[in-house]
């Protein structure tokens, strides 16, 4: 494996390539990769990567979705230690740039100095501090161009594509502030950077950041656990919510409810931002760290869920395989009677094949509120019909609640009757309530049950998505 990964990200700017091109092969040390990313140029860019074919590991030139786009593509050819961006019109500050700083990649994050370049050949010397936290980010950012990464962190998280101009700093703030990565600042120059046409927009940079801690401050993803455990996601939108640590007013504990004992407590007792969500300490919204505007989202969708299941079966015979089917038959009942314009879609829902899975979603506060409400009213009914003494209604009921062919067959698994009712009622409010819902694939980051392939045929490896 190679030490350093160098890439040059180019859209239609023949000469800067060129210039950028040279300064890399000038470079006294040579045994990098050396990756170009074109967005299908039409100025000749093209003939000038040909030109230098010899000398460059990877190129390809086809259109791409903006600037972040085409560096995450880099980063799944990349097979090197560590990289840097230096994109058309940058060039190393000195020959022996990479050399000097070798001996320092000891850490995730090594950053150093920049010459920036303005108009009338104005040049200044930017030097970067030694300690970074929040109130820096929120002011300044950190070069990219002068910034060598570990490919492995970028692997693991790639930039954020939903900004224009943002997505370097937003996977270095999150990187160093939320996810505690190491870094270290050389106290050299490493690149000269173009800054003409940078000024046009500064005004987009300044609304992007704005965008981004918007975004942050208006939605809450509660991650719900019973255990200590170590999140995938960094963000600061996420909450976790341990079961252990809460006590909602409810007349049963949290292995009943399962889930819905956080979504209650939360409801009841948290001041609640615009857009309320929730995850699963082993389930998360496949878009993770890189969270996409509500506020966009919202202004074409009713709400965020988990990618419908299509079942082999319908879902009434679904939940037949690993739970007592009385429970749906018993809430088909209470619905019906508290509230009878949604028994026709109940009927239809669970004799059909479709599946919301996980209780995993985003609602708008005053919805979210609503499904709470909506939820409980039936779940309290249902302990009403049924009681309390859950484990007296398995036993009682042994045969129709524990089935063998199941992995899952235990009476502690039996016992989230509640939760498991929810995620089926879930379904029921959000077709009731909803015209159009965003969904998203779900990743899975460990197998609780320890089922190998040959006992499991649902397992896939962890963590994947679904």
């Amino acid at each position: 494996m190679k030490k350093i990964c160098i890439v040059t990200i180019n859209l239609n700017n023949k000469d800067g390539l060129e210039k950028t091109i040279k300064s890399v092969l000038s470079q006294t040390y040579s045994d990098y990769e050396y990756v170009i990313i074109d967005g299908g140029s039409t100025d000749g860019s093209v003939d000038v990567i040909k030109k230098y074919s010899d000398k460059i590991s990877y190129s390809v030139s086809e259109k791409d979705n903006g600037i972040f786009h085409a560096m995450n593509k880099s980063i799944d050819v990349c097979n090197s230690e560590y990289m840097l961006f230096l994109n058309s019109g940058d060039y190393f500050y000195s020959d022996n740039s990479i050399e000097n700083t070798l001996k320092e990649l000891d850490c995730d994050i090594v950053y150093g100095n920049e010459e920036k370049r303005f108009k009338n050949n104005r040049k200044i010397i930017k030097k970067f501090p030694d300690k970074l936290d929040d109130a820096y980010f929120r002011k300044d950012f950190l070069p990219h161009q002068s910034t060598f990464i570990r490919t492995k962190l970028l692997k693991e998280k790639k930039y954020n594509e939903n900004y224009k101009l943002l997505g370097d700093w937003i996977f270095l703030k999150e990187s160093i502030i939320d996810n505690k990565a190491t870094y270290k600042h050389v106290d050299h120059i490493i690149s000269s950077f173009d800054c003409n046409g940078l000024s046009s927009n500064y005004k987009l940079i300044l609304n992007e950041k704005k965008k981004y801690y918007s975004n942050i401050n208006s939605v809450n993803i509660f991650i719900c656990t019973h255990k200590e455990f170590e999140p995938i996601v960094h963000n600061e939108a996420y909450k976790i919510i341990n079961a252990r640590e809460i006590e909602p007013k409810l007349p049963l504990k949290d292995d009943f409810y399962s889930e819905l004992y956080q979504f209650k407590y939360v409801a009841d007792n948290l001041e609640l931002p615009k857009y309320v969500g929730f995850c699963h300490y082993r389930r998360y919204f496949s878009f993770l760290d890189n969270m996409p505007n509500m506020d966009e989202i919202f202004s074409n969708y009713d709400a965020i869920c988990s990618k419908p299941k299509v079942l082999n079966t319908n879902v009434k015979l679904q939940y037949l395989t690993c739970h007592n089917i009385e429970d749906l038959y018993i809430i088909g009942g209470i619905i019906a009677e508290k509230y009878p314009e949604q028994a026709n879609m109940w009927h239809n829902f669970i004799n059909g094949n479709i599946l919301i899975p996980y209780n995993m979603f985003i609602m708008k506060r005053e919805d979210f509120k609503e499904y709470i409400d909506f939820i409980f009213s039936i779940l309290d009914e249902y302990l009403k019909i049924i009681g309390t003494d859950i484990n007296k209604r398995i036993y009682d009921n042994y045969e129709k609640y524990i089935k063998g062919f199941y992995p899952n067959n235990s009476v502690e698994y039996q016992y989230r009757i509640g939760g498991y009712a929810a995620e089926r009622l879930t379904n029921l409010f959000m077709m009731h309530k909803f015209k159009k819902i965003k969904t998203y694939p779900v990743i899975v980051t460990e197998d609780k049950y320890k089922q190998n392939k040959k006992d499991n045929p649902w397992r896939l490896g962890y963590p994947f998505i679904i």
